[in-house]
């Protein structure tokens, strides 16, 4: 009986993780489409500075990101609780500046703003995710 148990456990606690990561990153894949496309017209169309276009960006991606990663991915009750606005807050500028400084380097290597931009992505991703889970929203 105590196998059972402990397969059941083991079963439960990595369904639920696994379950938890898979809605970030089809949340997470909603929210980078409609950041990384607003920061490409932003970069193509050349209307503001790469500073400027990343934070533009970042703004979107923070304001739709906290709905859903909040209420639907970390199940936070009170998702108006200032102590996580101001977490999500700190997290998003550590963010937008790693961004920033990721497409500025990129462009020393002589890649092409929107290449950096892109490749960005997936580092930004996995950040974004670990510093949710084990600060933001603990």
């Amino acid at each position: 009986m105590n196998i059972e148990l402990i397969k059941f456990f083991i079963k439960n606690k990595f369904v639920s993780k696994n379950k938890e990561k898979r809605k970030f990153i089809l949340a997470g894949i909603l929210n980078v489409f409609l950041t990384n496309l607003s920061l490409q017209i932003f970069l193509l169309l050349n209307l503001f500075s790469i500073s400027i276009s990343t934070f533009l960006s970042q703004l979107i991606n923070m304001t739709f990101g906290y709905a859903i990663y909040s209420k639907f991915i970390f199940k936070v009750k009170n998702s108006k609780n200032k102590k996580f606005i101001k977490k999500y807050i700190l997290l998003m500028a550590f963010l937008w500046i790693s961004n920033f400084l990721g497409i500025k380097i990129g462009g020393l290597f002589g890649i092409n703003t929107n290449q950096s931009a892109l490749l960005m992505i997936p580092c930004l991703a996995v950040l974004s995710f670990l510093i949710q889970k084990l600060w933001v929203f603990k």
